[in-house]
């Protein structure tokens, strides 16, 4: 989440006032610390255990884990996901279940920052640790505890002044509206440094559980919310029993560490999501559904890409033993699991919020298709209209390799410009643009190097083929050779883009390199330069039909789409046919070799025309 301006002209003032103001942090010693990678085992679950120290009544939770050809993508998809939801303002908090072997990088990055820094420590029970502190030793006569707290838009901050040469004491509080619960932070030790001032004291310490601000100010430039505000779970993958089923997708293996969920009992509701989802706005009102509501995409089964659930270790428990059963499980994932524990949810009727947003319904309900929007639908209209509900989440339950965090699933699929542009506002691309642009300079630079020694590249093919240019093998080979290096010029650049970058960027990022590489052929080889471009041109005029903007509707869109490649068709044939045929003259005619070794074609040659020709004439005279 991006640092509003208000908060970087807020660091600024604090930096200037610590001239004569030294603040520490108060830090937890290492057992403390290592509560934060408390690991959590079903087999020791229980009411008293393990449990997230919040502040919140409700939860957004999510799960991660490893051993996916998209480990990656589903990472950056959760994170996109989280901070939507803090930028959407959800009075709940967000969880991560993530599996031991999701890297620790990865799960540093999603813990708090959104959050109260501080707060919301995985401890070993719902009571405040009795484990002593270490706090810093203080040097200075005075010390001030500071603390903010975040809360949809709001803000709460309190101090406690203590001396250590009085029993005098002074206490303040202070509340407002701001941005995040950094900004909390920081308004907390601005408010201890006005009193300060107004005290004019300058022997003090001030003492803040916030490590992001007091890094920013030991820096001296204003922090960076890197995180993303999560709490992480840390929990042990669940063994799933239905790995030998016929119809088992490899893809799902560890899906079933979804039913953790029921073991976060610390919380009256909790919505549990998967990564592909799009938050249109905020749905706290969801937290008022039963015990358990889920969507019907399809029209028989619900979907567990979201769902509200009230948490019970007795329904975590009979999960955990329906499994060590086997319990009847159409697909084999989480999917078929849950809907078998919920059988009757069809039956049930829909959710409707009460007009009282403290009201807790109770039983089972159908959520409103408007909660889990199958992008599916939208394609038809190129809008979303569904009646059933408010137009609030879109799910993406298409093919794995066209989901919307793929560079190549937009203009192909028109909303995934939506999910870019919601990664755009909240994560960035930072990560990528290192490798971008080391390919774009890599692919500019192969393009200049390709036009400078136009004609001389194939060169070097003839002296190791002119004795035998008449071996079928060798015609053979090198027409080959020349059919594999169009076809990679357009290939390869797909497996070497980063595949979550924004898709106006891959695609930049693709025409310039398959441009680079068809300009190798056609210099090494001597190919016609229209002919090996012609499929270039017709995916530059496919990008444009596609992502045309004002298609009434889909159908409209597909008939346009359809109609140009039924007019491209001739054309990439007749590019076919005509590179067949050169390269049928060049090899079997000898053409290709007549060029080369033709000092004529030349006036003026250059000097690796000069060498390659003296080669030759000092070849021949020694063979003659």
């Amino acid at each position: 989440m991006a640092v509003s301006k208000e908060s970087t002209v807020i660091v600024m003032v604090l930096l200037f006032l610590l001239g004569v103001i030294n603040v520490t942090a108060a830090e937890h010693d290492d057992q403390t610390t290592s509560s934060h990678n408390q690991v959590v085992d079903h087999n020791k679950l229980s009411n008293k255990s393990t449990v997230v120290m919040n502040r919140n009544k409700y939860a957004y939770a999510t799960m991660m884990y490893m051993g996916t050809p998209r480990d990656y993508e589903f990472y950056v998809a959760t994170r996109v996901m989280l901070r939507s939801l803090a930028k959407l303002h959800v009075d709940a908090d967000l969880i991560v279940i993530a599996s031991l072997d999701v890297p620790l990088r990865w799960v540093r990055a999603m813990r708090f920052s959104d959050l109260d820094p501080g707060d919301g420590l995985l401890m070993h029970s719902a009571t405040i640790s009795t484990i002593p502190m270490h706090y810093p030793s203080l040097s200075t006569n005075h010390c001030l505890l500071v603390d903010g707290s975040f809360q949809a838009g709001s803000f709460g901050c309190a101090m406690l002044s203590l001396s250590r040469c009085s029993s005098d004491w002074w206490t303040g509080v202070s509340s407002g509206s701001c941005n995040s619960a950094l900004e909390a932070e920081m308004l907390a030790i601005i408010q201890g440094l006005r009193w300060a001032i107004q005290n004019r004291l300058d022997d003090l310490t001030i003492i803040s559980d916030s490590k992001t601000v007091v890094d920013a100010v030991c820096k001296k430039r204003a922090p960076e919310e890197e995180e993303d505000g999560a709490k992480v779970m840390r929990v042990e993958n669940l063994n799933n029993p239905y790995k030998k089923q016929s119809n088992f997708d490899w893809r799902f293996m560890l899906t079933m560490n979804k039913i953790y969920v029921w073991s976060l009992v610390e919380y009256e509701r909790v919505v549990m999501l998967d990564s592909d989802n799009i938050f249109l706005q905020n749905t706290d009102e969801l937290f008022q559904c039963g015990q358990f509501c889920a969507v019907f995409i399809n029209p028989c089964i619900f979907h567990t890409g979201l769902f509200v659930l009230q948490p019970s270790m007795q329904v975590f428990k009979d999960m955990v033993r329906g499994l060590e059963n086997e319990r009847e499980n159409p697909d084999g994932a989480d999917q078929g699991f849950i809907g078998s524990y919920f059988p009757d949810l069809l039956d049930r009727p829909m959710f409707h919020p009460p007009s009282n947003p403290t009201t807790l319904l109770n039983g089972t309900f159908r959520l409103p298709l408007g909660y889990q929007m199958d992008a599916s639908y939208y394609y038809l209209k190129l809008r979303w209209s569904v009646p059933c509900g408010p137009n609030s989440v879109i799910t993406f339950p298409s093919a794995p390799w066209l989901k919307p965090w793929y560079w190549w699933s937009w203009p192909v699929l028109p909303l995934g410009i939506s999910w870019h542009e919601r990664r755009r506002q909240t994560l960035g691309y930072g990560e990528e643009m290192g490798a971008v642009l080391l390919q774009a300079g890599m692919y500019v630079g192969l393009i200049a190097v390709t036009r400078v020694s136009r004609g001389n590249m194939s060169k070097l093919w003839y002296r190791g083929v002119r004795v035998d240019k008449t071996n079928p093998f060798i015609q053979m080979g090198l027409k080959l050779l020349a059919v594999w290096s169009i076809i990679a010029a357009y290939a390869v650049p797909f497996f070497l883009i980063p595949c979550t970058i924004h898709p106006l960027i891959g695609w930049t990022l693709y025409l310039l390199a398959s441009f680079a590489l068809s300009s190798v052929s056609i210099n090494a080889f001597l190919l016609p330069t229209l002919p090996i471009l012609t499929p270039w041109l017709a995916i530059f005029g496919a990008l444009f039909v596609m992502a045309f903007p004002w298609y009434p509707d889909g159908i409209v869109r597909a008939i346009s789409v359809f109609g140009y490649a039924f007019l491209c068709a001739p054309f990439l044939w007749a590019s076919i046919v005509r590179v067949r045929i050169c390269l049928t003259n060049s090899f079997e005619k000898d053409l290709f070799f007549t060029r080369l070794g033709d000092s004529t074609t030349t006036t003026s040659p250059s000097g690796i025309n000069k060498l390659f020709k003296g080669g030759v004439r000092k070849n021949y005279s020694t063979e003659k």
